[in-house]
């Protein structure tokens, strides 16, 4: 299939940052519900223009995920590809495949957002996606090239695998990266090497309460890996009493 059209559902900061990178190379049309006067873009359409894309891209909250399926399942062709970014993957594998198992569907999950791609120089060496082809899309190699030709690494692990270590090797940093900057870390200048090393990762990730209540909400192991987490936290301030 000759992708040429690409629709965007979801223009928040991950929205945007895959507009401007698409751009160059396609022609991007874009669907926001909520439109935010201090963003504009000419290529605003409504969602039925969105549906005859030759690709859509879904880039809201995993909370919105199954609605926007119910929609696509109305509009759109099983020839359209469907690429998800959610960071929740069993889930969205579950939903895709009660509403739309037939379409053609790619399951992905950016390992950076826009902060990280501008840390990074805003180059995409590096930089890291999990895709799975759960639903053997047709068009799956093709899209995995893509993404080896603009030299973002491709993680080819299966959604189970995925969702088990983001439970443990994101949520609970993106909990102690929201914990310290209500803490208000750091406070001075005077900081040793480690400090500094601290200090760069909040620099390197959003404020987004929404992202960690649909992690706890919608992945499956996020229970286990905070009821382990508060028992390590408990027993270290225990051995400092």
């Amino acid at each position: 299939m000759n992708i040429s059209t690409i629709g965007i559902i979801g223009y928040g900061k991950m929205g945007q940052l895959i507009a401007s990178l698409l751009e160059p190379h396609f022609k991007i049309l874009i669907f926001e519900r909520n439109k935010n006067s201090k963003v504009s873009s000419k290529n605003f359409v409504n969602f039925d223009s969105i549906c005859k894309s030759d690709a859509i891209i879904i880039a809201t909250p995993t909370s919105a995920l199954e609605g926007i399926i119910i929609k696509l399942k109305e509009s759109t062709s099983s020839t359209t590809v469907i690429i998800s970014i959610s960071a929740v993957l069993e889930y969205s594998k579950d939903v895709f495949a009660k509403h739309i198992p037939n379409h053609n569907i790619i399951l992905t999950h950016p390992l950076f957002g826009p902060k990280t791609f501008e840390i990074n120089d805003k180059k995409l060496e590096e930089l890291e996606i999990v895709c799975t082809n759960e639903f053997n899309s047709t068009n799956y190699q093709e899209f995995k090239n893509a993404i080896n030709k603009s030299k973002v690494k491709v993680i080819e692990i299966s959604a189970t695998e995925h969702d088990k270590a983001l439970a443990k090797n994101h949520l609970v940093p993106l909990i102690l990266s929201h914990t310290l900057k209500d803490y208000k870390f750091p406070m001075s200048s005077t900081l040793t090497r480690s400090a500094k090393d601290l200090k760069r990762f909040l620099e390197s990730t959003s404020y987004a309460p929404e992202l960690i209540k649909d992690y706890i909400k919608y992945n499956r192991y996020s229970k286990k890996e905070l009821e382990e987490f508060n028992k390590c936290l408990n027993s270290t301030l225990g051995n400092i009493k």
